[in-house]
């Protein structure tokens, strides 16, 4: 290996020859700014983000994260490059969008992850820092409805096209239904009653009835969640993690490097 070659000894050349060879490839041209053989790692960083996007979205891709095979479809890969950035090995943001993301028995309709104030930090090695990674998950009616018959089997709950959730006794769903909310825990979904419907009567009983958890799958170690909101037939989970305590949030720029490049692979 020549030690000449930019980064040094820090980069698997054989990957990096890779990704240059499909960077000529590009069906967008990279900015005039940038040069067709990068010479820092925020600049292979960008050409790293703009063959992701070039190749894989829309493909079905499969890795193995912890232990288990997870699998989804890329949509979006945006991130924020300006040339004063690169130069300081800074990005403000680097969001990813992924739909159908599936492990073991959960299913996700989509999962964003937005990591903000991004700095690439080189020594001793090329990591990938990220201030606050935030998470944003959708799940779709039918597996919410999924997850309350885990702890209660003769309930039927439904979110509704505008936006309501509503639960139902699964042996006689004709007898109304009680109106609920949900509310966020440190792991789990509370969903509180907030309104009775029997017999087409509204009853003002909904304070008397406890609510109840239901578990929510595993997130990222480290992620807490800090919010929920309701959208036409589906739940939206919001989550956080802070630089110190999450492990995301410093990713060997050669993992990143291999993963794509195994991905992208599989392609071409």
């Amino acid at each position: 290996m020549s030690t000449s070659r930019p980064f040094g000894e820090w980069l698997p050349w054989r990957e990096v020859d890779r990704l240059l060879a499909l960077g000529k490839s590009l069906k967008a041209p990279i900015p005039s700014f940038v040069p067709s053989v990068p010479t820092t790692p925020a600049q292979l960083l960008q050409l790293i983000v703009r063959i992701a996007s070039d190749r894989l979205l829309g493909r079905r891709l499969t890795v193995r994260a912890g232990g288990t095979d997870v699998s989804f479809t890329p949509v979006e890969i945006d991130s924020d490059f300006r040339t004063l950035g690169l130069a300081t090995g800074q990005i403000s943001t680097l969001r990813i969008v992924a739909n159908h993301v599936r492990w073991e028995r959960t299913t996700l309709h989509q999962v964003e992850i937005t990591c903000s104030n991004v700095r690439l930090r080189s020594l001793p090695a090329p990591y990938l820092v990220a201030g606050l990674v935030t998470l944003r998950v959708t799940v779709t009616s039918t597996e919410v409805h999924h997850w309350v018959k885990q702890v209660a089997p003769d309930i039927d709950v439904e979110i509704t096209s505008d936006s309501k959730i509503r639960a139902r006794w699964a042996r006689m769903p004709m007898l109304g239904h009680i109106e609920l909310k949900a509310t966020a825990g440190e792991a789990v979904i509370y969903l509180d009653p907030v309104g009775v419907h029997l017999w087409q009567r509204s009853l003002p009983v909904a304070h008397r009835i406890k609510p109840f958890a239901i578990s929510v799958p595993d997130l990222p170690h480290g992620f807490q969640l800090t919010g929920i909101e309701t959208g036409p037939e589906e739940l939206i989970l919001h989550g956080v993690t802070d630089r110190a305590r999450e492990r995301l949030s410093m990713v060997p720029l050669t993992d990143i490097l291999s993963m794509i490049v195994k991905l992208v692979d599989q392609f071409t």
